[in-house]
């Protein structure tokens, strides 16, 4: 299945829910962090022989509560790859994203993250990877949440992140490390 399928799918079925929030009550807004890694030796996200990198992306971010365990946000992506090879790689764009509380207790929950978004990417050492500008992303994660007493809530958790050109086949670029962020 191409990912273009399942990014449409995925933004589909979390921008449905997203619109018909009308309570400004449980807006919530954050900034977010997300680094992650690819080594060419990795015997399992892989997509190039060639090339390792690290990325680096902050994520601005607003959303809405629909329950107590289930979020919708936006999330903006600003994002740079630091390639082996030159030239390195900047990405903007922006995903919806949902979340739901698999277990919660006492202001600490475990939950399960997926979105889907577009973007802009700047050109990469290997058309083979990204051969397009126009960017599909696909993330998906898991995490622990924590609620302050004064209203903040934290996450933290390992975040699986693909971009690949929406009009063309290309391998795409996936890249897995570790997300943060802060919402109030």
């Amino acid at each position: 299945m191409r990912w273009s399928v399942v990014i449409a799918l995925i933004l589909g079925l979390t921008a449905v829910p997203a619109v018909k929030i009308c309570s400004a009550n449980d807006t919530f807004y954050g900034l977010g962090a997300f680094g992650a890694t690819q080594y060419h030796d990795d015997p399992i996200w892989h997509t190039t022989e060639n090339f390792d990198w690290r990325e680096y992306h902050v994520n601005p971010i607003a959303g809405k509560h629909l329950s107590d365990r289930w979020d919708v946000w936006v999330e903006g992506n600003l994002g740079y790859v630091d390639w082996d090879e030159v030239p390195d790689s900047v990405e903007v764009g922006a995903s919806v994203l949902t979340s739901y509380d698999v277990l919660s207790h006492k202001g600490w929950s475990l939950f399960g993250e997926i979105g889907a978004g577009i973007g802009w990417g700047s050109a990469t050492p290997d058309p083979h990877i990204v051969d397009d500008f126009v960017l599909g992303f696909l993330d998906y994660g898991i995490g622990i949440k924590a609620r302050t007493k004064q209203g903040f809530v934290i996450r933290i958790g390992p975040r699986f992140h693909h971009r690949s050109g929406l009009f063309v086949r290309d391998a795409g670029v996936n890249g897995y490390g570790i997300m943060f962020s802060v919402t109030k």
